[in-house]
């Protein structure tokens, strides 16, 4: 009786079968449904009542149908149906049974490959969404979900806007998105940018990783405020090798994160592959996991005990030995070969692992030759508090440092950002690194001989097992485009950094790729001719065969023609549909889903509705006359078998009325026609004779007395011509007066004239032969 009473309360859409409640927002409701007419389940996500009274809620509820709706990507959910029933707006959608992303989160602590797995799928379906210009402004995990099969997909794209718009929704003094989720431009009511959203995938991996989102506070504000302001949290140690990745991602400036979801997706990718190399066997270790692959080597401990004492000369040892690894790593570099240009964000992200991760081996070995004394002065700094402050590392002390935010309209809020806890017997060992850092910050000799331990030696083991990594790290095809990108860097010193150099071929593509990207934005995707983002990718193609980003962009491309011509066909203008595929299918001629679409709409075809389509174009007919569309229609129906379209198509060709003229196809499909028994083909095919650019007309007497015989009245009138001046036929004035005699008998009336099908520009030169030769009008 309960379960009666509540399905009463469900709305009622037509079409639509409610079956329970999933779940319940801010402005909507997502209930479980049947589509009815196609017996299959749906989430279908109804608008509250009161607020689809407000004009702008209600725009923004409709936007999110239509922008997922332009969105075809296998990570990305699935809209079938949008609509307004009985004053209720609602969106169909793809029901997807699997878990929410917070359950499979809580099942997957420390498991960086899932974690890195999904954030490059998440990464997929952002790329492809921002190709098409649309930025989500809501990425966080309450927005995705999981099929069955464990693969992640984008959900809520509500805020999302259109890279190119300029329309706002929200009101005035309002911000759009989830606030620990949130990138710092949004704090200022900003984030129309595709790194909007990469920093909020950013804060996900972040949460993934570590079980906590990088900036908490039970204060919105705070939390705002920390994304602005707040450094980045440092990682766990046996995470550390991807902090290069989420410092990217959560750089404080836009201008300072990745621009491209489809590389980042691609450095994921690359990090996941070694990651699991490493684990295989440790030996191969490139960028990933360095300060672990250092813990199995010997500690040798020093022999010269006046050395520890001197933390400057120790920290010059380690400076010359990074330095001859340098050397070696640019004069490999330099003897490289082969090497395809790349996007340049990947390389220096990948640059900045690798080299990041070859300074910390020599940070983390200064600490580990004597552990007994290091162990001792750490647990001095501590009891003595010297241990200097820093707002990155966040300790279990009470006495931590916190982010306070101060202002004339809100009180101050303390805020503490959450560290990952190390183990037990990690903290007094990774304690030092902290302190130098900051001595190294400052500039301070004194903090760093509170910690330092001296400038061991290091062991040729080490320097075998550094060289290892190095020639491996070169050697991976996949960092070919590194190799020759940083070939190219050269930075003069610490302060002065040169850009990476570009090669002019290099510096074309980018900029091709860079019109492709705002003409989609613009809608110019096959058109205007000579500007149009299918023109740009095939450009790159010529520059670069398998550049990745223009391949993508092409596949892109032909989807979005393929979303479009669908919703033509829909609208019952399957000429208009079937037109658009196949002007795309000449610059994309393999495109799959093009020409699956393009079959689908002409299997749909059928002679008689074609030719009843056509007519209605043609003259007018309860729509706008438009003989290009009937002309479609005729052609259609034509090869489907429909005879008098056959003729009627004709005489569209032979006049150029909607189609391109072209005597040839007019006369092909006047001779089907009357092969088929056709009789105004017949005589349309020996006026072709006469007065088309296949004059012959010797072949014309059969066929036009085929159709006189048929009693095709405008018959007479040509074999008349043709016997009294002998074209095409010998001259008998006697045939011709009796042909002229039938005509009389069986006057055409101009009611009847008008009904016929004769191509106008040969009948008009008959027409002017017939007056010659007679003196008087037909």
């Amino acid at each position: 009786m309960q379960e009666e009473t509540d399905n009463l309360n469900y709305p009622d859409i037509p079409g639509y079968k409610i079956l329970s409640e999933l779940g319940r927002g801010g402005i909507a409701t997502v209930y479980l449904a049947v589509q009815e007419s196609l017996d299959r389940q749906v989430a279908l996500k109804v608008m509250s009542p009161l607020l689809a009274m407000e004009p702008d809620y209600a725009e923004r509820f409709i936007r999110e149908g239509r922008t997922v709706a332009q969105l075809s990507h296998s990570n990305i959910i699935t809209v079938y149906d949008i609509g307004l029933q009985k004053h209720q707006l609602f969106i169909a959608m793809e029901y997807i049974a699997g878990s929410g992303m917070r359950t499979l989160m809580q099942d997957h602590v420390n498991d960086p490959e899932w974690a890195l797995s999904i954030a490059g799928q998440i990464a997929l379906a952002l790329g492809y969404a921002h190709t098409v210009g649309i930025v989500h402004r809501d990425v966080k995990p309450e927005n995705i979900l999981f099929r069955e099969n464990g693969s992640a997909v984008l959900t809520d794209f509500g805020i999302a806007k259109t890279i190119s718009s300029n329309t706002n929704l929200t009101r005035a003094g309002t911000i759009i998105g989830t606030p620990k989720y949130m990138s710092p431009e949004q704090t200022d009511g900003l984030g129309n940018d595709p790194r909007t959203d990469i920093y909020s995938l950013g804060i996900i991996l972040f949460e993934m990783l570590t079980g906590n989102v990088p900036y908490d506070s039970e204060n919105s504000m705070a939390v705002l405020y920390a994304h602005v302001h707040a450094p980045i949290p440092d990682l766990p140690d046996e995470l550390s090798d991807l902090q290069p990745l989420l410092n990217n991602l959560l750089a404080k400036k836009a201008e300072d994160r990745s621009d491209d979801c489809d590389e980042l997706a691609e450095i994921i990718r690359i990090t996941r592959r070694e990651r699991h190399y490493a684990l295989k066997d440790p030996s191969r270790m490139l960028e990933a996991n360095l300060t672990r692959e250092l813990k199995k080597t010997p500690q040798v401990k020093n022999k010269n005990p006046q050395e520890k004492q001197n933390p400057e000369k120790a920290l010059s040892h380690w400076k010359e030995k990074l330095s001859i690894f340098t050397g070696n790593i640019r004069e490999l570099l330099n003897k490289s070969e082969n090497i395809q240009d790349k996007d340049k964000k990947r390389v220096l992200l990948l640059t900045t692992a690798f080299i990041g991760s070859i300074a910390l081996i020599a940070v983390i070995s200064m600490w580990k030759d004597d552990s007994s004394d290091s162990v001792n002065t750490t647990e001095n700094s501590h009891r003595t508090g010297n241990a200097p402050a820093n707002i990155e590392q966040t300790t279990n002390e009470p006495d931590a440092p916190s982010v306070t935010l101060t202002s004339l309209d809100t009180p101050t809020i303390p805020y503490q950002p959450p560290k990952p806890q190390p183990a037990a017997d990690e903290i007094k060992t990774e304690t030092p690194v902290v302190a130098k850092s900051q001595s190294d910050t400052n500039d301070s000799p004194s903090g760093m001989g509170d910690t330092a331990t001296g400038g061991a030696e290091v062991s040729q083991e080490e320097e075998n097992q550094t060289a290892l990594l190095i020639s491996r790290f070169l050697a991976d095809e996949s960092n070919d485009e590194l190799v020759k990108q940083h070939r190219a860097v050269a930075p003069a010193s610490k302060e002065e950094k040169k850009p990476p150099f570009l090669s002019n071929k290099q510096k074309k593509i980018n900029g091709l790729l860079t019109e492709a990207r705002t003409a989609i934005k613009d809608g110019n995707i096959i058109s205007p001719e000579y500007a149009n983002a299918v023109i740009y990718y095939k450009q790159v193609l010529k520059l670069s065969p398998r550049n990745r980003r223009a391949l993508r962009g092409l596949a892109i491309s032909g989807d979005l023609i393929v979303e479009n011509a669908r919703e033509i066909y829909k609208a019952g203008k399957a000429d208009l549909a079937l037109q658009k595929i196949n002007a795309t299918l000449l610059k994309i001629p393999d495109h799959k889903n093009l020409l699956l679409l393009k079959q689908t709409i002409e299997a749909s075809f059928n002679p008689n509705s074609s030719y009843a389509k056509a007519e209605k174009l043609y003259r007018g007919v309860d729509t706008p006359q438009n003989s290009a569309r009937a002309a479609f229609y005729y052609e259609k129906a034509a090869e489907l078998g429909h005879i008098q379209a056959m003729n009627d198509i004709g005489v569209a060709y032979a006049d150029g009325d909607g189609v391109r003229r072209n005597d040839r196809q007019a006369m092909e499909w006047f001779n089907k026609s009357a092969n088929l028994g056709n009789s105004e083909a017949m005589y349309n095919l020996a006026l072709g004779y006469h007065f088309s650019d296949m004059k012959n007309p010797d072949k014309a007497m059969p066929w036009v007395v085929q159709a006189a015989e048929k009693k095709y009245r405008p018959a007479y009138m040509l074999i008349g011509w043709m016997t009294i001046t002998g074209t095409g036929t010998p001259a008998s004035r006697v045939k011709a007066i009796r042909w002229d005699l039938k005509g009389m008998v069986n006057p055409i009336s101009s009611a009847l004239h008008s009904q016929y099908r004769i191509p106008r520009k040969w009948q008009d030169d008959f027409m002017t032969q017939y007056k010659a030769v007679t003196g008087s009008e037909p």
